[in-house]
């Protein structure tokens, strides 16, 4: 006797029901997924339009959303409304939703956000694990010297993680490039001195002090600085260049023409020292010497914008419109930061 044949009628009618249920809910969680995907298409063309264009298809996707809760609700039709809401400009914040994930918390704290409800937007972040776009977008915006960028997204990566050290030192470093005298700079790597444990960091941290106290004309404290980070981290090429440019300001040639030349041996990676090797020889009347320093870089650090400047800006010195020329086309071609940008610009605006 089969196996069939062996099942009791109610243990049949029992399976026969579990069955339905199943298909049930696939056939619910389906069309559920099917109209998800209908009320995300809507919100995807809102957010190609202008704001005042968005209201009809935002208003479909809340239909929708309806719909698909009618049926089989899920975190992620949750999203979609907190999604549309922000498009609308409504605070979704306001609006509680049951068991948000990652990224409908990160959609709320961009509502609180907008909303200038900024605790509000931190802890959302904080819930969606934020912080880490947050700080990479900083590093990316400073890596640009995209200056008020960055100081925005340090600024909220510091209210998602207080006590972060670089978090701090972007922020100090994006408001000293907005306005070099701006206390608030100082205060910003004074605290993210005190937060930050590995000595590389505390090191840059220290010379981006330093570099500030240089241009605002305290030399002294500046080189005090600097050579307080050369002792905690001394092979970092930093601290060095800067106490390098210390003594050519001060008119040792020799010395600061040494201090580079070592960098340039164990950190020949750090463009800074070949352009100020290449200042010097050019002080001293070397122009072939200049160029040798700046195509010693290259080759270490083919096509680095920062170098194919001063190459460029040295052949133009010299004379050599049509190698100055092809260099800064090439230094614009590479050059990703606004203000390099901008210099090259101008200096071939200046060779015409």
């Amino acid at each position: 006797m089969g196996w069939r044949a062996k099942m009791s009628k109610r243990t049949r009618i029992f399976l026969g029901l579990v069955a339905a249920l199943i298909l049930i809910a696939s056939v619910r969680a389906a069309l559920s997924a099917l109209l998800l995907n209908a009320a995300n298409a809507q919100i995807a063309r809102a957010a190609t339009m202008p704001a005042n264009a968005r209201t009809h298809s935002l208003a479909n996707a809340e239909q929708i959303t309806h719909q698909a809760r009618q049926i089989a609700n899920e975190p992620r039709l949750s999203l979609a409304r907190v999604r549309a809401r922000v498009l609308s400009g409504a605070p979704a914040f306001a609006e509680p939703i049951s068991d948000p994930d990652a990224i409908a918390q990160f959609w709320l704290g961009q509502s609180a956000w907008d909303a200038h409800q900024a605790e509000q937007a931190f802890a959302f972040w904080r819930a969606a694990g934020a912080f880490t776009y947050f700080i990479n977008q900083a590093r990316r915006a400073v890596d640009k010297h995209i200056w008020d960028e960055a100081e925005q997204f340090a600024r909220i990566a510091i209210g998602i993680a207080p006590d972060d050290a670089e978090a701090h030192l972007l922020l100090g470093t994006a408001i000293s490039f907005q306005d070099i005298n701006a206390d608030e700079a100082v205060r910003e790597l004074d605290r993210a001195f005190a937060r930050a444990c590995a000595d590389e960091l505390r090191a840059t941290i220290l010379a981006r002090h330093a570099e500030i106290l240089a241009a605002r004309g305290n030399l002294s404290d500046a080189r005090a600085l600097f050579e307080r980070a050369h002792a905690i981290a001394p092979m970092d090429a930093r601290p060095r260049v800067g106490i390098a440019l210390l003594q050519l300001n001060a008119g040792a040639r020799a010395e600061a023409s040494a201090l580079l030349e070592q960098v340039i041996a164990d950190s020949p990676w750090y463009v800074v020292a070949y352009s100020a090797r290449a200042q010097i020889a050019e002080i001293e009347n070397d122009a072939r010497g200049a160029e040798i320093w700046l195509q010693r870089g290259l080759a270490k650090n083919p096509n680095d914008a920062r170098l194919l400047l001063p190459l460029g800006e040295l052949y133009a010195r010299q004379g050599r419109g049509a190698q100055a020329q092809a260099i800064l086309e090439l230094a614009l071609k590479n050059e990703t930061r606004v203000d390099g940008r901008s210099a090259i610009l101008r200096a071939l605006e200046n060779l015409k």
